[in-house]
């Protein structure tokens, strides 16, 4: 892989998918347990994963409106504003750039018939089609099946590290523990686990390749073991590097933690003796609706365009 490849992948890491530096970027002061606490780690290893389990399910529709910025070594790199909405069966996506002299906006769709790409110059311009696939599968492209993963994994990442669900994680026979143990971060008392996740970079052309090699984790255990904050060490072909994130999230009617706000920070060391720091903030509106969005909402017809030549659907 490149070294704009293995940046640009950090880069959306840090930013999109909201493993989102912090707003602040100075940590929360952290007073820890000197030993491991072994009672703490079994609860980890049984609690942990059926809390993240019951959280998948329960964060399944998450749903609403996020907004992301992204910097590389003080230069904005990346702004946009976000729309993601999904039912049982469809799933839609709006990413609309905020960034000065680019207004474009890219809406990506998918439904039990066919998927598509709008496009459209500015906010107020009309939608023009880009693509459409009405394969047998269902149409989702791989294009559009990584975009539309990529809210997926936003609205799970008080569960998720670096864009990966904790629950896949810790399976991984990689995976190790090395202490766990309570930790005060922030007046709040927390389960800190340190962890090593040696990772190796096997060929070039891998693009699967996950950076991280060890890390700490601090999880909140009165709300589904969700992550508050974290600290992972990478390494590529290029350098290596620490990434810091925190998150904040809110209960509403006592249901399940909801993320609001996150933060996230890459520190890397390059070959050639250069430095290179990735900083995003992302602010997320989000909530299960009442009612899901109708079908019709994932439709071409939804946009003011004909339906793909032999698609009909039965009426209500």
């Amino acid at each position: 892989m490149s070294q704009s490849s293995a940046i640009n992948r950090s880069l959306c890491v840090a930013a999109f998918a909201v493993v989102a530096a912090p707003w602040c970027p100075v940590a929360l002061l952290r007073l820890s347990a000197q030993q491991h606490d072994e009672g703490l780690h079994e609860r980890f290893k049984t609690e942990a994963p059926v809390k993240w389990a019951e959280y998948r399910r329960r964060a399944e529709n998450l749903q609403g409106k996020m907004t992301m910025s992204a910097s590389i070594d003080g230069r904005r790199d990346a702004a946009k504003k976000s729309e993601y909405l999904r039912n049982a069966t469809s799933r839609r996506l709006l990413e609309q750039s905020v960034l000065p002299g680019d207004s474009t906006g890219t809406m990506y769709v998918v439904n039990p018939r066919y998927s598509f790409i709008l496009k459209r110059s500015a906010p107020d311009a009309a939608w023009l089609l880009d693509s459409v696939n009405t394969s047998e599968s269902g149409g989702s492209t791989e294009l559009i099946g990584r975009r539309l993963s990529s809210p997926s994994l936003a609205v799970q990442v008080l569960t998720s590290m670096y864009a990966m669900p904790l629950l896949d994680v810790v399976q991984k026979s990689n995976f190790k523990v090395r202490t766990v143990r309570r930790a005060n971060v922030g007046g709040q008392s927390l389960v800190e686990v340190r962890f090593d996740y040696p990772n190796v970079w096997r060929k070039e052309e891998d693009q699967t390749y996950i950076p991280i090699q060890s890390g700490v984790l601090w999880l909140d255990p009165e709300q589904f073991w969700c992550v508050r904050e974290a600290e992972l060490h990478l390494k590529t072909l290029v350098g290596t590097g620490v990434h810091t994130e925190r998150r904040e999230f809110v209960v509403k009617n006592g249901s399940f933690p909801i993320p609001t706000r996150g933060g996230s920070e890459q520190n890397w060391k390059l070959s050639e003796g250069k430095t290179m720091k990735i900083q995003s903030v992302s602010e997320m509106d989000l909530d299960v609706p009442a009612t899901l969005p109708d079908d019709e909402e994932f439709r071409l017809s939804a946009f003011g365009l004909p339906e793909p030549h032999g698609v009909e659907w039965k009426k209500p």
